[in-house]
């Protein structure tokens, strides 16, 4: 079937629309993130690109749009930067009514490209217990607000040591932070982090935190 579909509906950049590829080599401008990689109860924060317009494009189409075809745009850049080695990969959780709204959560997509190639399980250990606001649209201090007491645990079972949270896009970090900070009081000894983009220069346009 992904072949009629591609014959009905060729693929077209996301940036200029030209037809035939997702991403065409013009508009593949990447940049290496240089920028701050330290945040609290996080051990290590990796970033596979730096926020800039062709990661915007990418990012606004896995997320609101539903291309999940974009995985194998971002897979090449993820791959880069992934090197942890025995740790469970735990997705940012979405709120139940903003996953049921959207139909898929992209930091677990994100999640299933890295699993895909690296052969660490996927362990559901957060619930997003509360619906909370768009962190794009807030200041930083009602960012970290809006994030306190966002997470609990689902029980599922045994707390592995080690564990590395997904998300696709980090700005200010609050919300790993937040879900940091709960895997560590459920008894994880080592939480690190890896995303696809964030801005070298905090920009508060970046679509997430």
């Amino acid at each position: 079937m992904q072949w009629i579909r591609a014959a009905v509906f060729p693929p077209k950049c996301v940036i200029c629309g030209a037809e035939a590829v997702l991403l065409c080599h013009n508009c593949r401008r990447w940049e290496d993130y240089r920028g701050e990689k330290a945040l609290p109860y996080i051990e290590e924060l990796q970033v596979a690109v730096a926020y800039n317009d062709t990661a915007k494009a990418v990012v606004e189409h896995l997320k609101y749009y539903g291309m999940q075809q974009m995985r194998g745009v971002i897979l090449p850049q993820i791959e880069g930067v992934f090197k942890n080695k025995k740790t469970v990969i735990v997705p940012i959780p979405l709120h139940w009514t903003r996953q049921l709204w959207r139909g898929f959560n992209q930091s677990l997509v994100l999640s299933e490209v890295i699993a895909e190639t690296t052969h660490m399980p996927i362990q559901h250990l957060l619930q997003r217990k509360k619906r909370t606001k768009q962190q794009a649209k807030l200041s930083r201090k009602l960012r970290r607000k809006n994030l306190e007491n966002a997470f609990c645990m689902r029980k599922n079972g045994d707390i592995p040591s080690s564990v590395t949270i997904v998300d696709d896009v980090c700005a200010t970090g609050e919300t790993l932070i937040s879900a940091a900070k709960t895997l560590k009081e459920a008894g994880v000894k080592e939480v690190r982090a890896i995303v696809f983009a964030r801005p070298n220069l905090l920009d508060t346009a970046a679509r997430s935190d």
